[in-house]
C-alpha cells in the first residue's frame, strides 16, 4: 500500500480504521467476538508497520538508525507495560468497558502527529514486485 500511497497516508488510516474495533472490543458477548475484534484491531493497525518503519529509517541520518530504532521498540514496550498497569486502574475505577474506550481513543489520537512528518518529496518508489 505504501509504494501506492504515500506512508503518512498508510499509517493514518490503519489507526484510524483500526480504532473502531478497540472500542467494539467493549461490547463484545463473547469470547469468539472479542478474539475477533482484537485480532481486527490488531491487524489492521499493523498494516502501517513497514511504512512506519520505512520513514522513520528516512527521517533518521543513517549514523542514528540504531537509536532511533532503539527507542522506537523500548518506547512502544514502555507504552504496552504501562498501558497496562493504567488499564487495570481504569478498569476498577470507572468500569470494565473505560479502558476500551481509553484504547480506542488513544489510536485515533495517534494519527494526528502523521500529518506532521515530512516524506521526500522526491524519493522514487517501486512499483513493481521486488526479484531476488
Amino acid at each position: 500500500m505504501a509504494t501506492k500511497y504515500s506512508r503518512k497516508a498508510v499509517i493514518a488510516v490503519t489507526a484510524i480504521f483500526s480504532a473502531p474495533f478497540f472500542g467494539l472490543f467493549a461490547f463484545s458477548r463473547s469470547f469468539i467476538e472479542s478474539i475477533i475484534f482484537m485480532f481486527l484491531s490488531n491487524a489492521i493497525l499493523n498494516l502501517s508497520w513497514p511504512s512506519f518503519q520505512d520513514l522513520m529509517m528516512e527521517l533518521t541520518p543513517s549514523r542514528r538508525r540504531g537509536l532511533m530504532n532503539g527507542l522506537s521498540a523500548t518506547s512502544f514496550w514502555i507504552g504496552m507495560t504501562i498501558g497496562s498497569a493504567v488499564s487495570g486502574v481504569l478498569w476498577e475505577g470507572f468500569g470494565m468497558f473505560f479502558p476500551y474506550y481509553v484504547s480506542a481513543i488513544a489510536v485515533l489520537l495517534s494519527a494526528i502527529p502523521t500529518i506532521f512528518l515530512r516524506e521526500e518529496a522526491g524519493r522514487k518508489r517501486l512499483n513493481k514486485p521486488l526479484s531476488f
